[in-house]
């Protein structure tokens, strides 16, 4: 297995792309803490694991929180003794007109998505740093960093933000081994836009290659960057987007 014995904190895990990255990373031999707000939804996503694997565990966490963030390390390091792979993929969005964003909802935003990965790549680096584990941290941004796009002004600019913050991480980590790396995906079939998606989105308009994004799809991604397969790779920006940007 490529990742036996390694210690996984998953975020946003409840549901879409982190339950099936949680996933992925389970099924080749890493212990997963799958973290969400939705605790009763994450604890599901922990019961379907268990069976390959009993040692995963459900942690209910506000990634916004220092506190809170503190003792979800803690708390992974004390049952564990040590944490290999960080994933940040908790990430909320708000639609709305630039003129009509209100101060909270920027706020919000921005504390989810780009305040919430640098709590944890802070505290799980530090771990990392002081333990010298070769660890390996995964930011979930979005294609929507690369373009601008009406009515999400606060999730663009929030994940532009977590792309550049994921190389000025890569850049401090690097001397202790550590990898930092991004993954934007493009359109991809989650709950957040299952309602909102057209038949010919979902074939593949407006993208090179035909049929709109799966979560596996980002999970796979995942797995290779956390693997020995891009042991080279720090400071990187993948894009899963069926080349979207290309078109």
């Amino acid at each position: 297995m490529l990742l036996a014995d390694d210690v996984a904190i998953v975020t946003g895990a409840a549901q879409g792309i982190g339950r099936a990255i949680a996933s992925a990373l389970s099924s080749e031999g890493a212990l997963v803490c799958a973290c969400d707000l939705r605790f009763v939804l994450v604890e599901e996503v922990v019961a379907e694991l268990k069976p390959a694997n009993p040692g995963h565990f459900a942690y209910e966490v506000d990634m916004s929180s220092a506190a809170q963030v503190r003792s979800l390390v803690d708390a992974v390091v004390a049952r564990y003794g040590h944490i290999d792979i960080l994933v940040n993929n908790a990430g909320i969005i708000i639609r709305n007109a630039l003129c009509d964003i209100s101060a909270e909802e920027w706020d919000r935003v921005f504390a989810v998505n780009l305040k919430g990965p640098f709590l944890l790549a802070q505290a799980v680096g530090r771990h990392m740093v002081s333990r010298g584990i070769a660890g390996r941290i995964v930011n979930i941004a979005s294609t929507s960093a690369q373009y601008g796009q009406a009515n999400k002004a606060t999730y663009a600019t929030s994940k532009a933000a977590l792309v550049h913050f994921t190389r000025c991480a890569a850049v401090e980590l690097a001397p202790y081994g550590i990898r930092v790396n991004a993954i934007c995906p493009g359109p991809t079939l989650t709950a957040q836009i299952a309602d909102r998606i057209s038949e010919e989105y979902l074939r593949g308009k407006g993208m090179l290659l035909s049929g709109v994004g799966m979560p596996e799809d980002v999970a796979r991604a995942v797995l290779f960057l956390v693997s020995d397969g891009a042991r080279r790779a720090t400071g990187a920006q993948l894009n899963i987007d069926s080349g979207q940007q290309l078109y």
